[in-house]
């Protein structure tokens, strides 16, 4: 290297470019130009990690945590999501530290495709200031691999907390069934928190599906003072919110299993919305859950900036994310006394769960799925190491 290096100085004495030089050389300039580091060597990674609790985590627990977290099913977190994950479980912990970890055990996403570029609308963009103003339908085709059907599953979704607030999934999706997922839409969430009959106007955006056009639902609606708007012709973008959640639907539950019949893809369903309310972290709403999120919106614990248009920096927390969760946990979960007395490695299979103190919460995932327990992992290396004495 050093001889190319001799002959680009000859000929870069002569006249001729640097450019040139390194061609005719058979060498880039960018090692033309290296010249190797002298002087102390950097600061050795570290090898264990703080924790709130003021205890302290080995690398190795620490990676045998994020295994347990990634062997969850429904969870297809990279490196950032971990990483607030893990902060908000009381570790001390950078973003670069984890990229290192999950890059040297192979546990970082696969690299997807990247979409084609798409011109997004400028002006119907959904940006709500409160939880309920601003509701997303749409209507989702899944196939059942026992049956060779499809079977139809529609959501009402909040674009403020991205909570998914009722779902309907059967065979055929009529009028009557969208009027009927509706009123229970009111009757679990619009009544319970005064939304008809307050200064808040309610908006629910669907496309232009026979459904939801039908006089039935639009009268339903109209009936209980509820605007109803619909996205242009060929513009899935302006419901780009459910269309996000639908890909996530796709990704983590059509693409993972096979049905074998309608009662077996409601099992998976159920625990899928389940975890996706309650558990499942989104980067627009302060890395936290839908479910986490609204109830901290509702204690005044989350700052809105109005004129931000980011989505991830609409938002700011008054509080550290490990308080918000654990606050979260302690309030709404109730652990069983068999899980306190137990010691960290002989938890049982799943700790009892109060019911939620806010409406359309759901039951227990079936028994076949790998669902987080709150505030931790059961049977985990989190356990293990939250509860260092």
């Amino acid at each position: 290297m050093e001889e190319r290096r001799q002959i680009v100085r000859e000929y870069k004495s002569r006249g001729l470019s640097v450019c040139k030089a390194v061609q005719v050389a058979g060498m880039s300039r960018s090692s033309f130009y290296y010249r190797s580091r002298t002087g102390k060597p950097g600061r050795a990674p570290s090898r264990e990690t703080s924790l709130l609790n003021g205890q302290i985590a080995s690398n190795e627990e620490v990676i045998e945590i994020i295994k347990d977290l990634l062997g969850i099913d429904f969870v297809d977190y990279g490196y950032i999501k971990v990483t607030h994950w893990l902060n908000q479980h009381g570790f001390y912990i950078s973003k670069k530290k984890v990229y290192r970890l999950m890059k040297e055990h192979g546990l970082l996403l696969k690299s997807l495709k990247p979409s084609p570029a798409r011109n997004f609308v400028k002006f119907t963009r959904a940006m709500p200031t409160g939880p309920f103003e601003l509701l997303e339908m749409d209507i989702k085709y899944i196939y059942i691999h026992g049956t060779g059907s499809n079977a139809l599953l529609l959501t009402i979704l909040d674009t403020f907390t991205r909570k998914a607030l009722v779902r309907r999934c059967q065979l055929s999706m009529r009028k009557s069934d969208v009027k009927s997922l509706i009123d229970q839409l009111i009757t679990d969430y619009l009544q319970p928190y005064n939304l008809l009959n307050g200064d808040i106007k309610v908006t629910v955006r669907s496309d232009n599906g026979s459904q939801f056009i039908a006089s039935l639902v639009r009268g339903c609606l109209r009936d209980n003072f509820i605007l109803q708007e619909f996205t242009h012709p060929a513009t899935p973008q302006q419901n780009g919110h459910i269309e996000s959640f639908h890909a996530v639907v796709r990704r983590l539950v059509e693409e993972k299993y096979e049905f074998e019949n309608l009662r077996h893809l409601k099992d998976i369903l159920e625990a899928f919305y389940l975890f996706y309310n309650r558990y499942r972290i989104h980067s627009s709403i302060c890395y936290l859950s839908p479910d986490i999120f609204f109830e901290a919106w509702q204690q005044g614990l989350v700052k809105l900036n109005e004129h931000e248009k980011h989505p991830g920096r609409r938002f700011q927390l008054l509080q550290p994310p490990f308080m918000v969760v654990k606050n979260f946990y302690l309030h709404n979960f109730e652990i069983s006394g068999e899980a306190e007395a137990g010691s960290a490695g002989e938890q049982p299979a799943r700790n009892n769960l109060t019911d939620w103190n806010s409406p359309g919460g759901l039951n227990d995932p079936p028994s076949y799925l790998t669902i987080p327990c709150p505030y931790a992992l059961e049977n985990s290396t989190i356990n293990r190491v939250l509860s260092k004495q």
